[in-house]
């Protein structure tokens, strides 16, 4: 999607159709992954997700989703779109910065983040998203966002793949309650206490590197 919209901003002439450039970028991923030597633990087959990567950006809901996104255009040093931007702050009473990478900063200066799902959001779950808390933290004082609009998108892998264009805003306190969230985890890992989280996705023999040594041990 960031190549599509990228080339839709600065060479309209030379756009291909999401569903024409999935198959190329999809292989370059795995590529990727296997140059640096990172297992790949599918849990279906290969083509499944070939195929569903090329269904996902055939359905013209989505198409036209992202068609009506206009990203932030910067000039110097040379013209190219906000994607991928590195941003980092610190937090008073942790030595080591929070660093982020934004998926795409809109022409109207709302960072945009592009989610995938196995299912469509509940009502109201971009509100209690703390990824945004931390995006719009690094961006404060940028100007380009003065109501702290944060932006996901959505796509659901489902039968039927859908988009939610969801928008939600951070008030300063907000903000300030997720800094006091970091500073009590950082205190946490000073102190070496890491309590398991049995209700996480990687809580499992096949994720965790240490399920045996947690609770697999107590069956």
């Amino acid at each position: 999607m960031q190549t599509y919209i990228a080339a839709k901003a600065l060479h309209p002439d030379q756009v291909r159709p999401l569903s024409e450039l999935w198959p190329q970028c999809w292989r370059d991923e795995l590529n990727e992954r296997k140059a640096r030597g990172w297992e790949i633990k599918w849990d279906r087959p290969f083509n499944y997700y070939d195929e569903l990567g090329e269904r996902m950006l055939s359905v013209p809901e989505i198409i036209q989703a992202v068609d009506d996104i206009e990203p932030l255009i910067v000039l110097e040093p040379e013209e190219h779109v906000v994607m991928e931007r590195r941003v980092e702050f610190f937090v008073p009473g942790v030595p080591i910065p929070i660093v982020g990478y934004i998926d795409l900063i809109a022409a109207d200066g709302v960072p945009v983040d592009f989610k995938t799902a196995g299912r469509a959001w509940s009502r109201g779950k971009e509100h209690t998203e703390l990824q945004s808390d931390f995006y719009l933290t690094a961006l404060m004082g940028d100007g380009l966002n003065p109501n702290r609009l944060f932006r996901y998108y959505v796509f659901t892998k489902t039968k039927s793949p859908k988009v939610q264009v969801l928008e939600t805003s951070r008030t300063i306190r907000q903000l300030f309650f997720m800094t006091k969230v970091v500073q009590e985890v950082w205190r946490a890992i000073e102190a070496g206490a890491f309590p398991p989280n049995p209700t996480g996705w990687k809580c499992s023999e096949k994720y965790c590197e240490y399920y045996a040594l947690c609770r697999g041990k107590a069956l």
